[in-house]
């Protein structure tokens, strides 16, 4: 048997404008995906379970080893069929017998904290392939969350002229301010990366450049007052270039303290700063039909 992990993600700074190579600050979660494997010689078929943060089989799957040939009404079955086609083009001495494959999350799916991401990077793992090869071409994107993947610390992500990841501290004297809560209306990055508006170049580059300088302020910011101030100019630079109203201004606009959506806007989770104690801002959320909030602090990895 053989064994692979990849962490899970959340970003921070610069979403949408990541594409566009804005400077991004990305923090790998605490929790992902596992996925272990057992040859079977002498047969031709790839045997697959999908098992959920529970222990309960989601999702199975039978491939035959002739990847090429293979077909599917079934969009799991398609995305994971594509991932191990291109990994066996890249690498052909990949998948060349039978096995059986158990892909375990730690996290719960509707989270969004990248379970095609943490797959993509799994596959390429056991394939020994490029991780950003496979994602760009099965899934687009910007690949932060692959750079996430293998980290276990904050980094600075750029998408052009290649990926660059590079690691960062960020641990702020007030990270057990930061909550995470969960909306659970996972959203598609893919949907909501063709839904944005089409902007210039020139204007991008002004966006760009104000995000930039935003995430450089994240990075060094020691005061939360700050820092809340930060997250609401970046939401109204973001709102503003995707045609959005922030989440803060549409769905909380009495929390006391400041929100910021985090990736892709109107879902999965968003990030909540404030001077309240846990419990108080569970009772806030609560109020609104929320009813999971995690400190920062536990599902991230600030370092």
């Amino acid at each position: 048997m053989v064994h692979f992990r990849a962490n899970g993600k959340v970003l921070l700074s610069a979403e949408y404008a990541v594409l566009h190579s804005a400077r991004a600050l990305a923090i790998p979660s605490k929790l992902g995906q596992h996925l272990s494997v057992i040859d079977m010689p002498g047969t031709h078929s790839i045997l697959w379970e999908s098992i959920d943060h529970r222990g309960q089989v989601w999702w199975n799957g039978n491939f035959p080893l002739e990847l090429e040939r293979y077909t599917s009404a079934d969009p799991i079955a398609l995305r994971v069929s594509q991932l191990l086609h291109l990994a066996k083009k890249n690498n052909p001495r990949f998948l060349a017998s039978g096995c059986h494959v158990q892909v375990s999350t730690t996290f719960d799916l509707s989270w969004g904290l990248g379970s095609s991401s943490t797959l993509v990077s799994l596959i390429a793992q056991w394939a020994g392939v490029d991780p950003y090869g496979l994602q760009y071409h099965v899934f687009g994107g910007s690949g932060y969350d692959i750079a996430c993947a293998l980290a276990t610390s904050p980094l600075v992500f750029t998408r052009w002229p290649e990926p660059c990841a590079c690691p960062v501290g960020f641990h702020p004297p007030f990270a057990n301010h930061l909550y995470l809560a969960i909306l659970g209306q996972k959203q598609d990055s893919r949907k909501a990366i063709a839904a944005m508006p089409n902007r210039g170049i020139q204007e991008w580059e002004v966006t760009i450049g104000k995000l930039n300088q935003l995430t450089d302020a994240m990075l060094h910011c020691i005061d939360l007052s700050d820092f809340m101030a930060i997250m609401k100019r970046h939401e109204a630079i973001i709102g503003h270039a995707i045609d959005e109203v922030p989440i803060q201004e549409s769905r909380f606009p009495g929390f006391p303290g400041q929100i910021k959506s985090l990736g892709a806007w109107g879902g999965d989770m968003v990030l909540a700063a404030t001077h309240l104690s846990l419990p108080e801002v569970k009772t806030y959320f609560a109020s609104k039909g929320i009813n999971q909030v995690i400190p920062a602090s536990q599902l991230l990895y600030f370092g």
